[in-house]
């Protein structure tokens, strides 16, 4: 059987063009563990044969898509860095957050602020409205330095990326991971 354009596909397999008896040249990928006895002996017919096979030659990477699938799987984690604590609220009261802060703190410069947000909670929720304000800014303060490790975090992981594309490093943006220790 006569045969051309061997190269190796990096997997231990060898493209080629076998030419048919009725088909012509047709692409043939040659395996020594094919369950075809036949394509088993084209393949060792390929190492005999003293042919030229070339290489294997490592595809090349899109840099910006490696890059667009890191980011997604950074801002991924991210999220999930977050949702345990966040998963305790409705999203339409984790919305009302900074009004909420920016009403407390208003309210403690000045106690004439006009407050409606917390004024229609405290009314609703059925507890002083200075209480509502310390709550509020305690529960501001203590998630102040979580979510800004989380965003702080995600913002290194992004600069690298970035830097990883302006080198057309693949290797650096397949090195960009979301861990405990990054």
């Amino acid at each position: 059987m006569d045969l051309r354009n061997a190269a190796y596909a990096g997997n231990g397999t060898i493209d080629c063009e076998i030419e048919h008896p009725e088909l012509g040249w047709i692409p043939f990928t040659a395996s020594p563990d094919d369950p075809d006895e036949r394509a088993r002996g084209i393949y060792q017919q390929i190492l005999d044969s003293g042919i030229e096979i070339a290489p294997y030659e490592v595809p090349p990477v899109d840099v910006e898509a490696l890059a667009a699938s890191k980011l997604d799987e950074i801002n991924r984690a991210s999220e999930a860095d977050l949702a345990e604590l966040r998963r305790q609220y409705p999203q339409y009261e984790i919305d009302t957050w900074p009004q909420q802060e920016a009403e407390a703190r208003a309210w403690q410069a000045d106690n004439n602020a006009h407050t409606p947000t917390l004024d229609g909670i405290a009314a609703r929720r059925g507890i002083a409205f200075e209480e509502l304000v310390r709550r509020v800014i305690a529960n501001a303060e203590a998630y102040r330095p979580i979510v800004t490790d989380v965003i702080g975090k995600r913002q290194r992981l992004e600069d690298q990326i970035r830097a990883a594309v302006d080198a057309g490093d693949a290797e650096a943006l397949r090195a960009v991971t979301w861990s405990e220790e990054a």
